[in-house]
């Protein structure tokens, strides 16, 4: 599905290359020049519901072109599927079970206001920042962002993309020419699901249910609002100066999911779970002027954003990162030093008292087109293997067939997670 795609990502980026000197991309690997970074964060995607990753119903032009300018790593994943989580990890470089915030809704300490954070160190750097959207752990200052509007929940948070952009386009205007960090994280398509009507009448009928409806249309009207930030940036003459980085949380609700605030519900595709269905998502990073269109297989993790962006800002990222630079592989094709990624799930509520990050549900880890899931309870440890080429959906487990491969990545598994696990 994402393949029949890409022909057109190609004939794009050739268009692009052609309008861009080579003088321009000598700068990307030598110039101190620091760009404004925009880190665009979705709440709540499947991985395949994006036009560029090849579903048949949503829109999402602004998105599609975002992907067609930079580059693009269509199989990156979230260690932990948690809206918090993964905001931690995003955040720095690190596993849930390195930051220990590993639930949304924690009984134990978090530690969020001791962590190297990107804000935190791009504003050692001279960045002003600003959040808008979703941000957790007591609201953005503790994150190390310098401005903002938002704490988790309340109408603060729901009006950012939903009703208005004018906070970020206003703080954006004072900051041209010196260098800036926004952080946009709306609660979208995150429900509630309220699309606008002229939205929604797209997709009924073709959708399975409303539920379904009113996701694909605020897939949309996402979409709409990340056209609007990324129009701000070239009205401000800013597109050249700015990284804009795209990502997501973890995957969606389907109306037929069930859900249990104490332990995650594994057998289900879906947020909340380790199938793809909750952990991948595509991402992008673009610098026009800079980073060349380029569609990316390796999978990657969130984990690689800190390091990645402080990269191409030229700054040097924090010791003992679990995240690897992405710059160079998108700059000069250079080999990752990395063969597989890796991730952890916890329950939505944290039950265990001060250390949830040893309570893991599920494990799970992808080398190259394989993913080995490891699901824990207290009847035992059980295993599923799929071959994500053949089978983008999970739906035929190949871990009987497969025993030699089956026990090598187990291996892996375990000698990952026991650096964790007790």
């Amino acid at each position: 599905m994402v393949s029949r795609v890409f022909a057109s990502f190609l004939l794009l980026s050739a268009i692009w290359l052609f309008s861009v000197s080579g003088d321009s991309q000598g700068a990307a690997q030598g110039s101190s020049e620091k760009p404004n970074v925009v880190l665009i964060l979705g709440d709540d995607i499947g991985w395949s519901d994006f036009g560029f990753m090849g579903h048949d119903a949503i829109r999402t032009p602004s998105l599609d072109r975002l992907a067609s300018e930079g580059a693009l790593f269509p199989s990156a994943y979230v260690p932990t599927p948690k809206c918090r989580a993964s905001h931690a990890t995003v955040l720095t470089g690190l596993y849930a079970h390195e930051h220990r915030i590993c639930a949304n809704d924690l009984k134990s300490k978090t530690y969020v206001t001791r962590l190297n954070t990107l804000p935190r160190l791009l504003a050692e750097a001279g960045y002003s920042s600003f959040q808008a959207g979703k941000v957790w752990d007591g609201g953005f200052s503790n994150v190390g962002v310098t401005s903002g509007m938002t704490i988790r929940s309340g109408a603060p948070t729901w009006i950012i993309g939903r009703k208005t952009l004018k906070p970020i386009f206003r703080f954006i205007d004072r900051n041209v020419g010196r260098p800036f960090f926004v952080y946009y994280a709306p609660w979208m398509p995150h429900v509630p699901h309220t699309p606008p009507e002229r939205l929604l009448r797209k997709y009924r009928g073709i959708a399975r249910d409303l539920h379904e409806a009113k996701y694909w249309a605020m897939m949309e009207w996402f979409d709409e609002t990340c056209g609007q930030l990324l129009d701000h940036l070239d009205k401000k003459g800013l597109r050249d100066k700015t990284l804009v980085v795209f990502a997501v949380d973890n995957g969606w609700l389907r109306s037929d999911y069930v859900w249990s605030a104490n332990s995650v519900v594994v057998n289900y595709r879906a947020k909340d779970s380790p199938y793809d269905m909750g952990v991948r998502y595509p991402m992008i990073f673009r610098w026009t002027g800079r980073i060349k269109p380029s569609v990316i297989e390796e999978p990657v993790s969130s984990l690689d954003i800190l390091p990645t962006v402080l990269k191409f800002c030229g700054l040097r990222p924090p010791e003992k990162l679990s995240g690897i630079s992405l710059a160079e592989r998108i700059l000069d094709n250079t080999r990752l030093d990395r063969s597989a990624v890796f991730g952890e799930v916890y329950a939505h509520t944290d039950v265990s008292g001060p250390h949830p990050e040893l309570l893991p549900d599920a494990l799970w880890m992808r080398e190259g087109d394989w993913k080995l899931i490891e699901k824990i309870s207290p009847a035992g440890r059980s295993y599923e293997l799929y071959d994500l080429k053949k089978d983008p959906f999970e739906k035929k487990d190949l871990a009987q067939a497969n025993p030699k491969l089956l026990n090598r990545l187990k291996g892996r598994l375990e000698t990952w997670s026991g650096t964790f696990l007790k």
